[in-house]
C-alpha cells in the first residue's frame, strides 16, 4: 500500500480575515484566511491558494470526497466585522438579516468547485459552534436554533442549484455534544433530527443523515474513548444517522 487512505480532502472557506491584517484580532497570520467573496459582493476565485492547492493535489492523488467547511461568515456579514467574536459575548456573529446572503456564499462556492471537477460530497457551514471564539483565529460561536435557521437557507440555496452537494451538520466541538450536555450547541442529534424537537431540520432534502464531532477531551482513557463513541452510535441509531 502508498499513501495513508485518505477517502476526503476538508477544505477552508475563509471569512477574510486575512484582508483585514492585523485589525483582524488574529495576532498569528498564519491562523487568518482570505474569503472568495468581497466586500462589493463580486468573487475572487485566485484567493484562498494555498487551500487550492491542497486540493488540487489531493484530487490529483485520486481522493474521492471533498468537504467545505467555514468557521465563520464572511466577515462583511458578521454583526461586529470580524471573523470571530472579538472578545465579546456573541451568541452567534451573523448579522439576523444575512442568513439567506451566507447560505448563498456557501452554495456559490460549492458550485464553483463543482465546475471544477470536484466531487464536494459536504459542506459544513458551522465549526465546532459550541467556543466562545473571541480571538486567536476564525470562529463563531452558535446556538442550535441558528444553526438551524441556517440549514434550511442552505437547503434552498443548494436546490435551486441542482447540487448533489449534502449539508452535514452537525459538526460538534466534541463527540459528547453530539448526544449530551447542556448550554450552547448541545444534544445536537436530538435537536436535529428528532421530530419533537423545535430545530428539527432532518426534513431538508439536501441535510446528510450523518452526524460529524471532534475528538477532544474524549479520548482522556481506553474506557472514555470507547463509551463515548457508543453512546453517539446508539443516539444517532435512534434516528437512523450515521
Amino acid at each position: 500500500p502508498e499513501g495513508i487512505g485518505l477517502s476526503c480532502w476538508r477544505a477552508n472557506l475563509g471569512a477574510g480575515s486575512a484582508e483585514q491584517g492585523t485589525s483582524s484580532n488574529i495576532a498569528d497570520e498564519t491562523r487568518r484566511a482570505a474569503c472568495y467573496q468581497k466586500a462589493d459582493l463580486t468573487y475572487d476565485w485566485t484567493r484562498c491558494d494555498g487551500q487550492q492547492w491542497f486540493m488540487k493535489r489531493a484530487k490529483d492523488y485520486g481522493v474521492d470526497h471533498f468537504l467545505l467547511f467555514s468557521n465563520s461568515a464572511p466577515v462583511h456579514m458578521t454583526k461586529n466585522g470580524k471573523a470571530n467574536a472579538n472578545n465579546q459575548n456573541i451568541l452567534c456573529n451573523l448579522k439576523d438579516d444575512c442568513y439567506d446572503d451566507f447560505a448563498e456564499f456557501l452554495a456559490t462556492v460549492t458550485q464553483h468547485f463543482v465546475d471544477e471537477g470536484y466531487n464536494v460530497t459536504y459542506v459544513d457551514p458551522v465549526n465546532e459552534p459550541r467556543f466562545d471564539w473571541k480571538d486567536g483565529q476564525e470562529g463563531s460561536p452558535w446556538e442550535n436554533t441558528n444553526i438551524a435557521q441556517l440549514a434550511r437557507q442552505l437547503d434552498k440555496s443548494i436546490a435551486y442549484r441542482s447540487l448533489s452537494t449534502k449539508i452535514l451538520i452537525p459538526e460538534a466541538s466534541s463527540w459528547d455534544l453530539a448526544y449530551g450536555g447542556t448550554g450552547r450547541a448541545s444534544n445536537q442529534i436530538y435537536a436535529f433530527f428528532d421530530r419533537k424537537s423545535p430545530n428539527y431540520i432532518g426534513n431538508l432534502p439536501s441535510l446528510a443523515k450523518v452526524v460529524a464531532g471532534h475528538s477532544y477531551w474524549t479520548f482522556r482513557t481506553n474506557t472514555e474513548l470507547k463509551s463515548i463513541r457508543e453512546k453517539v452510535r446508539n443516539e444517532a441509531a435512534k434516528y437512523f444517522v450515521e
